[in-house]
């Protein structure tokens, strides 16, 4: 009998010791059995449980998940994912590095556009040139911008060089990181040579896409037709003659945009 009441005591004086520990639960999942001594505004300082007469250690609150104290009750510091989600947060993002992020295309403001490209002649008169163009765009929101722009026209055939100054309509499809995009550029053309060549009208619609490289960075590249319309005067004895023409091109551009 006496030997059941002894055991008994034990069993219960365990119980007691067990119940009366704390326990801090951080952010890891690790558990650490412990005498919470005081919970200032930053940071808990305790006692190891197993070692009630050691030294005093602090912990930083934001490495807390929780406190179970031997009361029952018990304090939430943080809600924070554990080492493993975090890692398969870190490898989810990775993963969708590359794919379309929502809401992350042009943001409302003022853009600069910088195009260089080349213009295939196509046509009844089929004169090839560089292209050189800079726009002022004011994004009015992530699908559709409005602006106005400058540029070169560089003819190698008939050894001209033109300044179109246009306006620029332009929408795009997606507010993404990546976005499809319709442009229409009209305006007139001036010449720079004198060289009996007259700018005109010009006109260039264009399709193509813009990704995100860097933060307000944006690269773009596109496929086009452009129609320039051009005056050339010429003399026959005391007479001055002008023809009109009507230069088409296909053009190919890539770009920032920024």
């Amino acid at each position: 009998m006496k030997k059941l009441l002894l055991t008994i005591s034990v069993i219960l004086g365990v119980l007691h010791l067990c119940i009366a520990q704390d326990l801090i639960t951080k952010i890891t999942g690790e558990d650490i059995q412990a005498k919470v001594l005081e919970v200032n505004q930053g940071e808990i300082k305790y006692k190891r449980f197993s070692n009630l007469d050691g030294p005093v250690f602090t912990l930083s609150k934001a490495d807390i998940l929780m406190i179970r104290y031997e009361n029952g009750t018990k304090d939430i510091f943080s809600v924070q994912p554990t080492r493993q989600a975090t890692q398969r947060t870190v490898q989810k993002t990775s993963t969708n590095s590359l794919s379309l992020n929502r809401g992350t295309g042009l943001k409302s403001g003022y853009t600069s556009n910088v195009e260089i490209g080349y213009c295939f002649g196509a046509g009844d008169y089929p004169y090839s040139r560089f292209k050189l163009n800079v726009v002022g765009n004011y994004q009015i929101n992530p699908h559709f911008s409005l602006g106005a722009g400058s540029g070169l026209r560089a003819y190698s055939d008939i050894e001209t060089l033109l300044m179109p100054i246009f306006t620029q309509i332009r929408g795009y499809i997606f507010d993404n990181n990546i976005s499809p995009y319709g442009s229409v550029d009209i305006g007139y053309s001036v010449s720079l040579t004198g060289d009996g060549i007259d700018g005109g009208f010009y006109f260039s619609p264009s399709l193509g896409a813009i990704f995100n490289v860097a933060n307000n960075l944006w690269f773009s590249c596109g496929l086009g037709y452009e129609m320039q319309k051009i005056t050339e005067q010429w003399r026959y004895g005391t007479n001055i003659y002008e023809d009109d023409y009507k230069l088409g091109a296909i053009t190919l551009n890539v770009g920032l945009v920024f």
